[in-house]
């Protein structure tokens, strides 16, 4: 019985570690023209992988802003994602493009999902509920502060 305990105590530990690693526990204000927004803040690989995964729900000033060393063209899926985004490609604190209403694809396998592609190197990406980028008047060239 000793043993199954520290095995479940393994198990249970094992998986903690998991989540604490791979999700990001930095919530930052961030303002997007005049606009506030809560967003968790993704800047190492692991976070930038688990991204916005398994999430059923965000609330409508919540997302994520997924931070990069330097600029570089950036591509972004929908892998394991459940709720329809809005994403935002940033450079310099300035918005350069915009992806609205980019849909969940569930049951499709790796090689089909399609993959979202910033038009130019950027060195912020983020990704808030679909519908935000029309309800909050976002727009190319809009400034991003925090």
């Amino acid at each position: 019985i000793f043993i199954l305990f520290l095995f479940f105590l393994f198990l249970v530990m094992t998986g903690y570690l998991f989540l604490r690693i791979s999700a990001p526990d930095t919530v930052q204000e961030v303002f997007i023209g005049e606009e506030v927004f809560y967003l968790e803040i993704a800047d190492s690989p692991i976070e930038h992988i688990r991204g916005l995964q398994y999430r059923k729900s965000l609330g409508e000033r919540e997302g994520m802003m997924f931070v990069f060393d330097e600029p570089k063209v950036q591509l972004f899926w929908m892998k394991n994602t459940l709720i329809p985004l809005d994403f935002l490609w940033i450079v310099d604190n300035v918005i350069v493009g915009v992806e609205e209403n980019v849909q969940p694809q569930p049951n499709v396998t790796d090689t089909e999902l399609i993959r979202y592609s910033s038009s130019r190197p950027v060195d912020r990406v983020i990704e808030l509920p679909a519908g935000s980028v029309e309800a909050f008047d976002i727009f190319i060239g809009d400034s991003v502060s925090y």
